[in-house]
């Protein structure tokens, strides 16, 4: 599954699980090289499991220690519900633009 990119912006498949973890995690790696900060869309994220909330943790964090940002744009109710069922409401609300 293709990873949409223009620019800085990241617009997040419906499925987001194991299989995409890996494809997620180098997405965000060239990113956090070329850009100051990296806007998620996550409007259409019907799935997502741990792996990929844990790709997305570790890039918002890893852009925090360079002074960079990460911002999640229009979380889908499926990408609210898996932070708030693991417990990472409070991560994830410093990156949220709603």
């Amino acid at each position: 599954m293709q990873i949409e990119v223009n620019e800085n912006n990241v617009m997040l498949p419906e499925i987001l699980n194991l299989s995409i973890a890996e494809n997620l995690r180098e997405t965000f790696l060239q990113l956090q090289g070329s850009v100051s900060d990296v806007t998620l869309d996550a409007s259409k994220v019907e799935t997502i499991t741990t792996p990929c909330l844990q790709v997305i943790v570790a890039m918002g964090k890893s852009l925090e220690e360079a002074d960079k940002s990460l911002r999640i744009s229009e979380p889908s109710d499926a990408l609210n519900s898996a932070i708030n069922d693991l417990g990472l409401a409070n991560v994830f609300s410093k990156w949220s633009t709603e």
